[in-house]
């Protein structure tokens, strides 16, 4: 778990109340229904199931990671959390590597992977810059394919209150938690190269959506984090390009522009 720079520093400022604290950002992140059992049931509802190992009968995991983030309300910089993100979807393209390996073209197998992590950055970027108190659960979720292997990224992002009154006086301080997972599933034969295209531009047009949301909240609450927004547009642009770009580096001609809307 990582914290915002000013709630670092006023932690270090104040350690006997650290403990609570912690203690609270737990209970929290326990109530927010955003860990590793949740991903997996929402990626055996919405595929043909997960493959278990026949060694161990447990899910075929390349990646998986949970964690959360927390700032004081008014703290927006992007900096720190940037480089979380970036750490997760390293680890996840490394999670890839042995599967790539298998497929025609393993760097531009590797490049999906990583401009698929953009949906998570955007999505959480979301979240942390979000004037709201609380965010509802928002997910991600993206499929492909490598030779006869299918696997499925999902990523959920929310975010709610910690009470923290008597460690910091008044000061508001928002939890944001992440849950992100690749793993193996089993095939589901109606499903195109096209149509996981086609839902991953989806996502992307709600991200566009929740700028907007985001920007015209910002407007009215006087909220100071123009820059961070500024920053998000510029995530969600790039995802779009580079999703676009390396799936059908992959795919080819299955890919038919005319049969996407976004495209």
């Amino acid at each position: 778990m990582g914290h915002g720079p000013s709630l670092q520093k006023e932690i270090k400022a104040k350690a006997d109340a650290e403990k609570a604290l912690e203690a609270e950002i737990k209970r929290v992140r326990a109530t927010m229904k955003n860990n590793e059992a949740e991903a997996l049931a929402y990626i055996n509802k919405h595929t043909n199931g997960v493959v278990k190992s026949k060694d161990t009968g447990e899910p075929e995991t390349m990646f998986s990671n949970n964690q959360s983030y927390s700032k004081f309300k008014q703290e927006y910089s992007l900096k720190a959390l940037d480089t979380v993100i970036d750490g997760v979807i390293d680890t996840a393209k490394d999670g890839m590597k042995v599967a790539a390996t298998e497929g025609d073209d393993p760097d531009t197998v590797l490049d999906l992977v990583g401009s698929i992590g953009g949906l998570i950055k955007s999505s959480l970027a979301l979240a942390s810059s979000s004037s709201t108190t609380t965010t509802k659960l928002s997910v991600t979720f993206s499929q492909f394919s490598i030779g006869d292997k299918n696997f499925a990224v999902y990523n959920a992002v929310n975010s709610g209150e910690v009470k923290a009154d008597n460690a910091w006086g008044n000061k508001e301080i928002t939890l944001v938690a992440q849950t992100s997972m690749v793993v193996r599933v089993m095939p589901d034969p109606n499903l195109t190269y096209a149509d996981m295209l086609q839902d991953d531009l989806n996502y992307l047009e709600q991200f566009h959506k929740s700028y907007l949301e985001e920007e015209m909240d910002s407007i009215k609450n006087h909220t100071d984090n123009k820059d961070d927004l500024k920053m998000i547009k510029g995530m969600i642009e790039d995802t779009e390009k580079d999703i676009k770009k390396y799936r059908e580096k992959l795919y080819g001609d299955s890919l038919k522009p005319s049969t996407l809307i976004n495209s």
